[in-house]
């Protein structure tokens, strides 16, 4: 056992306190890096599904459109 003066193991605490601070930094860092990517992810996936969603409302309503016109044309005709 080495025994280190006041000064070296003020030194040395400091040290292996910054040794640990910067090692639960970086893990929590890659932590959130993965966090984030499957973040991104879901917001990909919503964003494709609500486009999706929409696309087929639009063709829903247009169908109808189309259908009260043709219905509209039928009724003009025969009048």
């Amino acid at each position: 056992m080495i025994i280190l003066s006041q000064k070296h193991q003020k030194r040395l605490r400091k040290l292996v306190i910054r040794q640990i601070r910067f090692y639960r930094k970086s893990r929590y860092e890659n932590l959130n890096s993965l966090w984030v990517k499957i973040r991104k992810q879901k917001d990909r996936r919503r964003r494709r599904t609500m486009a999706k969603l929409y696309k087929i409302e639009r063709i829903k309503m247009m169908k109808q459109m189309a259908e009260l016109n043709s219905i509209q044309l039928r009724e003009i005709m025969a009048a």
